[in-house]
């Protein structure tokens, strides 16, 4: 499952850390403009309204809006301050350097000051951008683990099924469709947190026989099919056999009996993989037909 990131949008807390931050620029932005209005402004230049003026301006609406959207998304925690502090400090300041195109300042805030919290802004922003791209990576990498998995087994899904499929072109491999039987009474009759207990027991139970010669995947329900490249007919139904024994071994009582009906088939030259589908899936439903707990050819 995705792990839920600090709620930094909405909310209580969001107000209060956002009324603290925007307030503390707000009153440092304030004594600096106080700070410079102390002094004589450079009118007769005009330079504020010279190139390098209007490019000043710019860049202090930029880290304002940045600022601004730092504080309305929904970022982690360690994430949110770093960007917070960084883009706080270096807009105070790029607020120095806009005053300097028009007012008079302290020698001292302009050798020092601008120039040494500019430095520690960019650094910190640094820092959180690094942290923002490692967080997002991760985060994609994990939508990307589950667009391809189910969530609740670990097998991978349909989507990955069908992938899989269309990745094997003409190949020739085998398919085994396979379906619980009767799950719905379990879930009725024991509740959905037993009926998930069974699914994942049988997905484990695929994974210890047959990950090493086939591709399991739940497709969805308490319907499951493996993929294998490299057995014939004959193989593919003892192994399906084999399964369905093992998977009828696991009963305790007839109260809890969980049994499977499986469906198999061998993809023939030439034909499609919607075809190979259709006829294991019309296997499947002459094995349940039939009576479940049985493995039924498609040839």
């Amino acid at each position: 499952m995705l792990s839920e990131a600090p709620a930094t949008a909405g909310g209580e807390k969001f107000s209060k850390r956002r009324l603290v931050v925007v307030t503390l620029i707000a009153v440092i932005l304030s004594v600096e403009v106080l700070l410079h209005w102390t002094w004589l402004p450079y009118i007769e230049n005009m330079r504020l309204l010279s190139l390098g003026g209007l490019a000043e301006i710019a860049i202090w609406l930029l880290l304002a809006s940045v600022l601004v959207a730092v504080q309305t998304q929904r970022l982690p925690e360690r994430i949110y301050w770093l960007l917070s502090v960084g883009l706080g400090i270096w807009l105070i300041s790029q607020t120095a350097d806009l005053m300097d195109e028009f007012l008079r300042q302290p020698l001292w805030i302009s050798v020092y000051g601008e120039d040494s919290a500019r430095v520690v802004g960019m650094f910190v922003v640094t820092l959180g951008l690094i942290a923002l791209i490692r967080h997002s990576s991760a985060m994609l990498q994990e939508l990307e683990f589950l667009s391809f998995h189910d969530s609740l087994t670990g097998l991978c899904n349909r989507r990955m099924f069908q992938k899989s499929i269309a990745a094997k072109g003409q190949d020739i491999f085998a398919l085994m469709l396979m379906d619980l039987d009767h799950f719905k009474t379990i879930n009725d009759k024991f509740g959905h947190d037993i009926g998930d207990l069974v699914l994942r027991g049988i997905a484990d139970l695929l994974q210890r026989h047959c990950a090493e010669r086939g591709e399991i995947f739940r497709l969805g329900g308490e319907e499951f099919a493996v993929l294998m490249g490299d057995a014939s007919q004959s193989e593919i139904e003892q192994f399906a056999e084999s399964f369905r024994q093992r998977v009828a071994s696991l009963n305790g009582d007839d109260k809890t009996r969980v049994t499977i009906s499986i469906g198999t088939g061998l993809r023939r030259r030439g034909e499609s993989s919607s075809e190979l589908m259709r006829r294991v899936d019309r296997a499947l439903y002459r094995a349940k037909d039939a009576g479940r707990n049985r493995v039924m050819s498609s040839e």
